[in-house]
């Protein structure tokens, strides 16, 4: 399963004990990320997603994990929390202006399905200092062009 593999490379890319994952949908990576003891906090707008991530997160017996229903950006605006590694997850349509507010983790794990949005979103998380790694394809949508890209930056 490609989705699994994704989800593989960016536990293993994580950094710190705690993580923030932002466009945290039902929760893809929030719930293995919790699985493995890190402190994670999610934050997603859709409210039946919220409410998904929960119940995962609730028939996996794991508590203590902050869902946030909220913009990124909102959210950013009023938490103080610098996290260890931010996972970023967003839409096609990429971070927007998102990353401006984003607290300064030493890891961010940007997963992007959108080329056009990932190369924005790279050159604009670049020029706030974060330094791209490695990058990754995973081949998600077979027989179509899209590509799943997990993209290791780190602060420089």
């Amino acid at each position: 399963n490609v989705n699994q593999k994704l989800v593989e490379h960016v536990l293993k890319h994580i950094k710190g004990p705690k993580v923030s994952d932002y466009y945290a949908g039902a929760g893809n990576f929030t719930v293995p990320i919790a699985s493995r003891g890190y402190k994670v906090t999610s934050v997603e707008m859709d409210q039946e997603l919220v409410q998904f991530g929960r119940i995962n997160l609730a028939a996996r017996n794991i508590r203590g994990v902050p869902y946030h229903q909220s913009s990124v950006e909102k959210f950013n605006k009023s938490n103080k929390e610098t996290p260890d590694t931010i996972v970023l997850d967003p839409p096609r349509s990429g971070l927007q202006n998102s990353y401006l507010d984003m607290p300064r983790a030493q890891r961010v794990i940007l997963v992007s399905c959108h080329m056009g949005s990932f190369l924005r979103d790279l050159k604009n998380l670049s020029k706030i200092g974060y330094k791209p790694m490695s990058i990754t394809a995973f081949d998600m949508f077979a027989q179509t062009s899209y590509l799943e890209i997990a993209t290791i930056l780190d602060l420089t």
